[in-house]
Formats: structure tokens, C-alpha cells, sequence
């Protein structure tokens, strides 16, 4: 079988920090090592270090026989930068030039992000009847909007929308989403706007123990002990990139607190990073701070056996799920302390093998990491449950082998068939149609746990205050159906039927919304009075409780009670959850609308009735 594999931004095995196998490099190995041919498209920057390992595309054969084929692009030297942003566009169109002069794989692996990249990849393999499986590690563009100043929040969305449409080309392309939890899969469903099918699966970021020590071990241990590592005191590890989601502010805050009170206590810090600069100057004059810089897979590896807790320390509202740091902690028998929320956070007091504090709070970080300093017997326990859970869970071997005969039977499936764009013509969708008083009379409550809000435009207000139009994973409201919205609205004096009904949940987070909007030229056959309801949106671990059928009462309950108004909603043919909250609204199936062209354009489209 001819494999591709699609990824950039892992440590390649010849780089300095490289002898460490990341994910990629373990399903390159895993398959290979069945005999399958492995051609993993990188790049020539590194994206740690952010320097070119070489000047120009170059290819590698690697002693076990993966190539290597790296595809240039400038360099960047932060994270977040337009530069990185030219790299990634760079990289991507690099790859599907060269990907036609390929003799053809039979499956791509492709990682997600970069978001281009993964979007090329389903696309060459559409194209050339190839199955792409698409795997999801890092939840782009959502996170995108942390990193924006909140005075430019409101044009997000236009600045985003190029990044939604690759994310949704990608994962609608595509034959398989792999997720490396359950929320990440969902994520990439999400974006696809379909539920799980049977070629979606998990595999968790698996990780390999070292179990040899390094030859050089004497040598390593003389150089960390030189920059002030001493392997008698109780270590506190973190390893990692010292980028924007990552948090050791509030680590280093917590070692000045603890430093009085217990001599016996270092922390130590492996990686490098934008923030290197930031962190070194807030921990200056603390003796029980050490930086090592970037360490190799012996440096890695020994100081995975003299650290007694490894540190998960990020930013809040950081995005990551289970990063791979969470497994390398285990696979070393550590106990953790993570600032993670979620899936992390269960997992850690599920299994006994860690603790979660508030992340950008130092007090609950030192609340949390006492029993680990002050009690041995307890810090055993901890260690011991983390090297269980490892071994019964979260293996290379088991976890990529799985992955490799996921592979391998996707490569047997066809490629999937093309998805009709939604402007096609021809294209149906299912209408719904009732009158306006008898949906205003029906009743039905928000459930319980829910925050509710109905909002309309105002002069000096187009956006909603909450963030619906298109940021997220689900396939929201995109920024111009908004402002057409608007301007819709606008021309009607603010009279017109535009609103937008949301719940929020306790988290805060957008749990479900439903936007109601008045007659425009794309449907001749409604009333002038008549409201739209669409689109109409709830979280997955939200739906079956009523949410959508009560935001869209709650739309409509200020709108004129005039008996000739009709409501309308279309939904796809098999989106069974928009018939039923149809239903519920007493809204009846006047069947099939179908598009057609205005003036023999394709777009902008109309609609009309089939039946």
C-alpha cells in the first residue's frame, strides 16, 4: 500500500529534537514496518526551533525507508504572524502541484492543522479518486479569536472566513475524520455537517516509553546538573513549547510563594519559545527555577526518570483537549498537574493519577501540589495509577497499530462521492411551512440550566453579542449572510423580521441559537409578512432536550400577530432533528424547494417550490 502522510510542524526523526517520535512519526514507523510504502510531506522550516533545516524542497529517505519529502516556505518566527499565515498558503499550494506529479497513493493521512494543507489534501484526493483521512489535533480557526484584540472582535468573522471555508472544504472532502478524543472528532463532524459515520474513529495521542537509558547518560546528567538540575530535590517538570496557549506565569508565581517553605523543591523548565524572553525575566533571582532550553531524547528521557510531577501548564481558555504532554507524563510514571478542563480534568481524577488547578492561579496551583510534595506515600500512589493507566491505554504500539489497520481499510473504500455545493442547481431541500399566531400560541419552555436572550439590530449594532457567525466548529452564520441580514433590515427601516434567539450554558459557551429573518428576493412564493426561521443550531451534547423549538418561540413572540403571516423553515432532506423541531412548532412539509439561477447566474440563486 502507497501511504501518504501530510504534516507539518512536528520535529522530523534527524532534527536535533527529533529522536523522539511524535505521531506522525510513529504511524510512518508502524507502517512500514508492515511493509507499506511511507511518503511523509513536511517542511523545510522547523517550526520549534523556527529555522530551515534546509534551503530548498528536499527529499530524505530515512534508514528505515520513509521519505521525506520537505516542500519550502518562508520563515516565520512566531506563532502568530502573517508570515506563518504566508508559510502555511506556501506550503500547501507547493504540495498540490507536486502531489499531480506523484505516482498516485492509495490513502493520504492528513493532520489538521495547518488548515490549508489538510484542505489541498481532501481536495487532490477527490479529485483523483484517492480516500483522505483527516486528523484532527488542533482545533483551527476557532482559536484564532483569543489571539484577536477585543476592539477588532466584531470583523473576526470577515478576517476568519477564508479559514472557515478551508476547515469545512477539508472535512466535507474528505472520507474519514479521526479525532484525537471524542470533542475533537465532533469537531471535525461539525464542520462537515454530518453526524459520525463508520469511516470516523479516535486514537488518542499515544506515546512510547523510553525504556533504555540514553549511552551518553553520565554526560547528560554533568550538563543539566551544571545549569542547577539536582536530581535530590523533588523536581516539578514541565517540557514543551513556550507559546501562547502555554502558561507558566502562574508556575513561576507559585515556586516565588513556595520558595521560603520548601528548599527542597525545583522547578524546571524544558522547551524554548516566543515567551522564553517573558518567563525568564518574571523568574530571575529565584534559585528554585531552572530553564534547560530544548532538550534531546536522552535529556528528554532522563530527566523523565528524576522529575517526581510533570506540569500541564496552560493558558485560560486554552483550546487543547488531551495534549500529547498529558501521555508522555503518564508514559513517564508522572503524576500531573494541569490547569485543563474537560476531558483532561476527568480523565486525571477518574484514574487517580493527577490534579487540576485554576489555570492563571498560583495559590490553587500550590494548593493542589502540596500532597504531591508533602506526602510520598500519596505521590506512589499517584505515579503508580499514571504507568497503569499508560500501559492499559494509551501505547504507541497499540493506539498506531490501530490506526494502521484503520488506514489500511479505508485504502479498500472508494473515495467519497462529491458533496453538491450549496449554490448547485437542481440541489432540494425539504420546506416547512405554518401560520405565524399558531406558532405564537403554542407553548414549550427553555429547559432548565439555560441562559436565553432575543436580540435585533440596531443602527449602530449589526453584529450579535455573542459569537454565532461562523467562528466556531458548527456550520453557523457566515459574516456576509449577517450583514445582508442587516442591510436587509436597514432598508426596511429596522421593521423587518430579523432576530436572533441564543441560550447559552453554564460555561457560558453558545449552546443553541436561531435566527428569524423577513422575505427577500430569493423566495418569491413567501409572503410579505412571512418569517424565515434558519439557520437553526444546537451543541451536539445539547440536542433531544426541546432547546431549538423553544429559541424558536421565543424569536417569533414579539413579531406583529398578524393571521395572514406564515413561518417557513428549510432543512436538508435528512436532517431529522430540523423535521422534528419543525414538528413541534406545528409547522407542516409542503415538500421539496428547489434552487434555480437569477438572470442565468449561478449566484445569487432563488428558490422555488417543486411541489
Amino acid at each position: 500500500m502507497r501511504t501518504w502522510i501530510v504534516t507539518v510542524g512536528e520535529p522530523l526523526p534527524f532534527d536535533e529534537a527529533g529522536g523522539r517520535l511524535h505521531r506522525t512519526g510513529m504511524v510512518a514507523e508502524t507502517l512500514r514496518n508492515r511493509g507499506h510504502e511511507v511518503v511523509w510531506w513536511a517542511s523545510t522550516l522547523d517550526h520549534g526551533r523556527k529555522i530551515h533545516r534546509f534551503e530548498q524542497p528536499t527529499t530524505v529517505t530515512l534508514p528505515n525507508g520513509v521519505t521525506i519529502r520537505m516542500l519550502h516556505g518562508a520563515r516565520y518566527t512566531k506563532n502568530v504572524s502573517l508570515a506563518r499565515i504566508w508559510n502555511h498558503r506556501q506550503i500547501a499550494a507547493q504540495f498540490y502541484r507536486e502531489a499531480a506529479r506523484m505516482p498516485k497513493p492509495d490513502v493520504i493521512l492528513a493532520s489538521f492543522p495547518t488548515v490549508e494543507l489538510a484542505e489541498r489534501s481532501a481536495t487532490f484526493g477527490r479529485e483523483a479518486g484517492v480516500p483522505v483521512a483527516v486528523d484532527v489535533r488542533d482545533l483551527w480557526p476557532d482559536i484564532f479569536i483569543q489571539y484577536i484584540p477585543k476592539i477588532f472582535r466584531p470583523f473576526a468573522p470577515l478576517a476568519l472566513s477564508p479559514f472557515v471555508w478551508r476547515a469545512r472544504r477539508a472535512f466535507t472532502l474528505c472520507t474519514s475524520i479521526i479525532g484525537i478524543t471524542d470533542s475533537y472528532l465532533d469537531f471535525g463532524t461539525r464542520y462537515a455537517g454530518r453526524a459520525r459515520g463508520p469511516q470516523d474513529a479516535i486514537f488518542a495521542l499515544g506515546s512510547s516509553r523510553l525504556t533504555e537509558p540514553p549511552g551518553d547518560l553520565t554526560e547528560i546528567a554533568t550538563t543539566l546538573s551544571g545549569m542547577g538540575v539536582d536530581p535530590h530535590k523533588t523536581i516539578c517538570w514541565f517540557a514543551g513549547t513556550f507559546g501562547m496557549t502555554y502558561d507558566l506565569t502562574t508556575v513561576i508565581d507559585c515556586a516565588r510563594l513556595i520558595e521560603g517553605s520548601h528548599p527542597d523543591v525545583q522547578f524546571v523548565f524544558s522547551g524554548q519559545g516566543h515567551k522564553f524572553d517573558e518567563w525568564f525575566s518574571r523568574a530571575r533571582g529565584l534559585r528554585n527555577v531552572i530553564f534547560t532550553g530544548w532538550l534531546n531524547a536522552g535529556g528528554l528521557h532522563y530527566m523523565s526518570t528524576i522529575a517526581k510531577v510533570g506540569l500541564a501548564a496552560y493558558g485560560q481558555g486554552a483550546p487543547q483537549s488531551l495534549p500529547n504532554k498529558i501521555f508522555e507524563y503518564l508514559g513517564a510514571g508522572l503524576p500531573i498537574l494541569s490547569s485543563l478542563d474537560g476531558e483532561c480534568k476527568e480523565l486525571l481524577s477518574s484514574h487517580g493519577c493527577g490534579s487540576t488547578y485554576a489555570a492563571a492561579d498560583p495559590v490553587s496551583l500550590l494548593e493542589q501540589l502540596k500532597p504531591y510534595l508533602e506526602d510520598e506515600a500519596h505521590r506512589s500512589r499517584c505515579s503508580a495509577n499514571a504507568t497503569r493507566l499508560f500501559m492499559d491505554q494509551f501505547q504507541a504500539t497499540g493506539i498506531y497499530g490501530r490506526m494502521a489497520d484503520h488506514l489500511e481499510k479505508i485504502a479498500l473504500q472508494p473515495a467519497a462521492e462529491a458533496v453538491p455545493e450549496a449554490g448547485e442547481d437542481g440541489v432540494a431541500v425539504k420546506g416547512f411551512k405554518g401560520r405565524l399566531t399558531a406558532v405564537q400560541s403554542t407553548h414549550g419552555d427553555v429547559p432548565d440550566g439555560f441562559r436565553t436572550f432575543c436580540w435585533r439590530p440596531r443602527l449602530l449594532s449589526p453584529f450579535p453579542p455573542v459569537p454565532i457567525w461562523g467562528l466556531g466548529a458548527e456550520k453557523m452564520i457566515s459574516w456576509p449572510h449577517l450583514l445582508y441580514y442587516y442591510l436587509h433590515a436597514l432598508l426596511h427601516g429596522m421593521r423587518s423580521a430579523y432576530r436572533i434567539a441564543a441560550a447559552t450554558d453554564q460555561s457560558g459557551a453558545v449552546a443553541a441559537f436561531v435566527v428569524a429573518s423577513g422575505r427577500d428576493f430569493r423566495f418569491p412564493f413567501m409572503g410579505p409578512n412571512d418569517t424565515q426561521l434558519g439557520p437553526v443550531w444546537t451543541a451536539p451534547e445539547h440536542r433531544g432536550q426541546g432547546l431549538a423549538a423553544a429559541l424558536c418561540r421565543l424569536v417569533l413572540q414579539d413579531l406583529p400577530a398578524n393571521p395572514e403571516s406564515h413561518v417557513w423553515w428549510f432543512s436538508w432532506p435528512n436532517n431529522q432533528s430540523a423535521e422534528s423541531a419543525a414538528q413541534k412548532l406545528g409547522l407542516n412539509s409542503i415538500g421539496a424547494v428547489e434552487r434555480k439561477r437569477v438572470l442565468g447566474l449561478r449566484k445569487p440563486h432563488s428558490y422555488r417550490l417543486a411541489t
